[in-house]
């Protein structure tokens, strides 16, 4: 006869049967919790994974505006540039060649 463990699981509140000389999980039993009820830490555990996956979002998105402001910001400068440039050459003027500054 095999010798099982009934162990009362802290994260889903259900039971597991556990196998005594192997360690594995034989059967698992989901808690039927009522409204309002449950295992205290199941639901702090859900809770700070809801947190961390809300920080996350939160993280994820203003890194990404970050990005797109400074994409437009160098767009930006680099537009300017180049309306330098053409007005410099529609002027008449050359524009500046780095190796003629010695």
């Amino acid at each position: 006869m095999k010798k099982t463990l009934l162990v009362h699981c802290p994260l889903c509140a259900g039971t597991l049967e556990v196998d005594a000389a192997s360690g594995k999980v034989t059967q698992h039993w989901r808690a039927e919790a009522a409204a309002g009820g449950g295992d205290v830490f199941a639901r702090k555990a859900a809770a700070v994974k809801e947190r961390e996956r809300r920080a996350a979002e939160t993280d994820a998105a203003s890194i990404a505006r970050r990005l797109e402001e400074d994409r437009e910001r160098r767009v930006s400068a680099f537009d300017d540039k180049v309306k330098r440039a053409k007005k410099a050459i529609d002027e008449g003027e050359r524009p500046t060649n780095p190796l003629d500054l010695d």
